[in-house]
C-alpha cells in the first residue's frame, strides 16, 4: 500500500506539467495520450475513459486535482468493486433518497400552507375594499379601514 501510494505521488508529479501542485484535465489527458494507460494498469486502475476517471477523482468539483485527491481517489478506485462496497453504496443511496423525499414532502406542505394563507389574505383584502349594501341604508356603503378598524362611508 505504501509503495503504491508513493508510485501515485510520483505519477502526480509527472502529470503536473507546470509544477502548479494541481493537475488539470488537459494535463491528465495529455499524459494519457503521450504515455497510454500503462502506469494506471500497473497500479490496478482501469482507465476506460479519461474524463470519467478524472471526474471520479475530482472530489471537490474544482476541475483540477490536488495530490491528496489524486492519491486517495486512485487508492479507492483500485481493483474491482466488492459486494460490500456495492451494498454500502446502495444503503447510502436509499438513505439519501428518503431524506430527499421527506424534504420534498415538507416543502410541498409549506407551499400548500402559503397558498392557503395568500388566498385568505386576498379574500380579506377584497372584503375590505368591496362596497356592500347595509340593511336600512340609502345606498352602497364602502368599508374603509382606519388604524386597523373599519369605518363606513356612504
Amino acid at each position: 500500500r505504501v509503495q503504491c501510494e508513493q508510485c501515485l505521488r510520483n505519477l502526480f508529479m509527472e502529470l503536473d506539467a507546470n509544477d502548479s501542485r494541481t493537475v488539470t484535465f488537459d494535463e491528465f489527458q495529455a499524459h494519457l495520450n503521450q504515455n497510454g494507460p500503462g502506469i494506471f494498469s500497473y497500479l490496478g486502475l482501469e482507465v476506460w475513459d479519461a474524463m470519467n476517471l478524472f471526474e471520479a477523482l475530482d472530489i471537490d468539483g474544482s476541475r483540477q486535482l490536488d495530490i491528496e485527491e489524486f492519491v486517495q481517489g486512485c487508492m479507492q478506485l483500485r481493483g474491482q468493486a466488492k459486494t460490500i462496497d456495492m451494498v454500502t453504496l446502495m444503503r447510502e443511496n436509499e438513505r439519501i433518497m428518503k431524506s430527499i423525499s421527506k424534504a420534498n414532502l415538507d416543502t410541498f406542505t409549506h407551499i400548500e400552507r402559503l397558498e392557503q394563507f395568500l388566498k385568505l389574505s386576498q379574500r380579506t383584502q377584497i372584503d375590505r375594499d368591496e362596497p356592500y349594501e347595509e340593511v336600512g341604508s340609502s345606498g352602497p356603503v364602502k368599508r374603509v379601514w382606519v388604524a386597523g378598524k373599519p369605518n363606513y362611508v356612504v
